[in-house]
């Protein structure tokens, strides 16, 4: 089965505005192009395993490795998911690659070499930064009538802890929105200090997803 991993093609407009996604960079469909066309006929190195977390290569794992660091350089992923872009790395260690494609969604590829190529296997862990959406948006119908961390659904025990919650008025830049501190994450997901949240919304890029707006403007 062909598949790249990827991040997905999104792009960040104004609050206000459609997410839509931005175009695929040459760079990306260029890496993206030789990973398919790679895709060993042999997957038995997967043999075991979920299909959408391995795949085996006929390339070796350094090549394999820096273009599938690329589809996620070239992804288009955009400050919608804060400091995701700068998370994004390859790492040599034991013999193989590891790529981290996203620390705040739990995303990291290992690469080793198997006889006629390699194999990449991608490991999807649940993250402080996903709990902490899942919770808000969990509660998002009755955001409302939120005024404090627990009604949001954020005390108790968590692979984080907030203080600080609050609605804050619409302004020229933002919408009204849920903001919050983070004092404590049990994992690089989730940085310490202010964030911001408002339900989604079906249209723009940031509803639903804590952000901070400092990184944003």
């Amino acid at each position: 089965m062909r598949r790249v991993l990827l991040l997905g093609l999104l792009g960040l407009n104004a609050w206000a505005g459609a997410c839509d996604p931005v175009p695929a960079s040459p760079a990306f469909l260029q890496a993206a192009g030789r990973l398919g066309q790679a895709t060993h006929a042999n997957q038995e190195a997967c043999q075991g395993k979920p299909k959408l977390g391995c795949t085996a290569y006929a390339l070796p794992p350094e090549q394999v490795a820096r273009l599938i660091l690329k589809t996620a350089q070239e992804s288009g992923t955009s400050g919608a998911v804060v400091g995701e872009k700068a998370s994004i790395r390859l790492t040599r260690s034991g013999g193989g690659w590891n790529v981290t494609q996203s620390v705040q969604f739990g995303r990291t590829t290992r690469i080793r070499a198997i006889s006629g190529g390699s194999v990449a296997e991608t490991a999807d862990l649940e993250t402080a930064y996903e709990q902490l959406s899942a919770r808000l948006n969990r509660a998002s119908r009755w955001a409302a009538l939120w005024w404090n961390c627990t009604l949001a659904g954020l005390r108790g025990p968590s692979a984080f802890a907030v203080k600080n919650c609050r609605w804050v008025p619409a302004t020229g830049k933002w919408p009204r929105t849920f903001d919050f501190t983070v004092t404590r994450a049990n994992d690089r997901s989730l940085p310490p200090g202010p964030y911001s949240w408002y339900p989604p919304d079906g249209g723009s890029c940031l509803g639903g997803r804590p952000f901070r707006k400092t990184d944003l403007y």
